[in-house]
């Protein structure tokens, strides 16, 4: 099947990594975003303002699950692998 974990887990921890270290780079892009996007004076309704802080706010709380995962993988179950593959 398309969705099982391979033989040993272990050998795609390193791209779980790569991919944790692509979405905080990509939650810093937003962050910047929203920086220039309330510092640039636009005079946009309270309606698109409030739906740009609510997408920070997504973006900001997916990312801090992101990185629970990736203290879960990395450092609470290091080197247990059954446990890796109970929680996938």
């Amino acid at each position: 099947m398309a969705n099982e974990l391979p033989s040993d887990p272990r050998s795609i921890l390193g791209l779980i990594l790569l991919a944790i270290l692509l979405d905080v780079y990509f939650c810093g892009i937003v962050s910047q975003q929203l920086y220039s996007y309330w510092t640039s004076g636009f005079k946009d309704p309270i309606y698109v303002r409030a739906f740009v802080l609510v997408q920070f706010t997504v973006v900001l709380f997916q990312s801090a699950i992101v990185w629970q995962l990736a203290w879960d993988i990395y450092v609470d179950h290091y080197g247990i692998v059954v446990d890796f593959k109970d929680t996938c």
